[in-house]
């Protein structure tokens, strides 16, 4: 593959992955936030999986690692908004 195709791949990833979670709790509220987190970790495992042990110290396993403590954070704050709680 291109390496801009490769570019805009990882871009829209993060994009769907990081950014559409937040923006759908926001905006729809908890719940939906939640349920959109959960898709997009479900996306994201489908895409990266784990990284192996042997990865540690490259960009690759800072990258999934990084996009799961993303998406799991977004899961927490949407699960306490939607349980009554302020996190964030």
């Amino acid at each position: 593959m291109n390496s801009s195709v490769i570019f805009i791949r990882l871009v829209a990833m993060v994009a769907v992955s990081w950014a559409v979670p937040p923006l759908l709790c926001h905006y729809l509220g908890p719940a939906v936030g939640a349920l959109g987190a959960s898709g997009a970790a479900a996306f994201w495992y489908s895409q990266y999986r784990f990284p192996a042990r042997k990865e540690r110290s490259g960009a690759y396993f800072w990258f999934v690692t990084s996009g799961y403590a993303c998406i799991g954070i977004t899961l927490v704050v949407c699960l306490g908004r939607l349980a009554g709680l302020s996190l964030l």
